[in-house]
């Protein structure tokens, strides 16, 4: 995409706009056409990348997903719903504080965002669900398998304990000392799953 960047400045300028340029290199998938992320866990995964809340015909919504996710249903014949408890209406009886509180809390259409994001090299779009969409079983699920392949016997309930569990451990142990979840699990983990099961049985 080619843009006369010096005329831009130039404008900025003149309406006395500051101008933060950021050069992408990469891109990643978000969504998640199964919808069954953890909402919190993605909600929370989200506001450590991202925080831009967005306004769109009176509506704000926690982010650009939520309020262009329409646009991508109509171009690849996908249903992914939405509905009022995803934006809050300026023109409703609102103050401030009931539009930060919504801001800071997670939404229904969070379950569709992808907690573990792909990542590949920033270009054109060829206009292909595959560049926006995968499939995310969870830290949990992936994980899980290397302490006990019987994970997905365990009753829905338990397993929905152990993937908020597990999810928000491994993301926060990711954060503070850059741990990949690739290829092993560390001891702690296990013994917090092992816990986890022992407990919810």
């Amino acid at each position: 995409i080619k843009l006369d960047r010096q005329a831009i400045e130039k404008n900025a300028q003149k309406y006395d706009i500051r101008l933060d340029v950021s050069e992408a290199e990469t891109f990643f998938k978000a969504i998640n056409l199964a919808g069954d992320s953890n909402p919190v866990a993605a909600f929370r995964r989200c506001k450590k990348m991202f925080e831009c809340p967005f306004l769109r015909e009176g509506r704000i919504f926690p982010c650009g997903s939520s309020a262009l996710i329409h646009i991508f249903n109509k171009i690849f014949e996908q249903k992914i719903p939405v509905s009022k408890l995803d934006y809050i209406d300026i023109h409703d009886d609102v103050k401030g504080s009931d539009i930060l509180k919504f801001l800071n809390r997670p939404i229904p259409m969070c379950r569709w965002c992808l907690l573990h994001r792909p990542v590949f090299e920033w270009g054109i779009t060829q206009k292909k669900i595959d560049e926006w969409v995968d499939t995310d079983p969870g830290l949990a699920k992936r994980l899980f398998g290397k302490v006990d392949n019987g994970y997905c016997n365990y009753p829905v309930n338990l397993r929905e304990k152990i993937s908020y569990e597990v999810e928000e451990y491994c993301i926060s142990l990711r954060e503070k000392a850059g741990y990949k979840g690739a290829k092993y699990l560390p001891q702690g983990v296990r013994k917090m799953l092992r816990r986890i099961v022992h407990h919810g049985r």
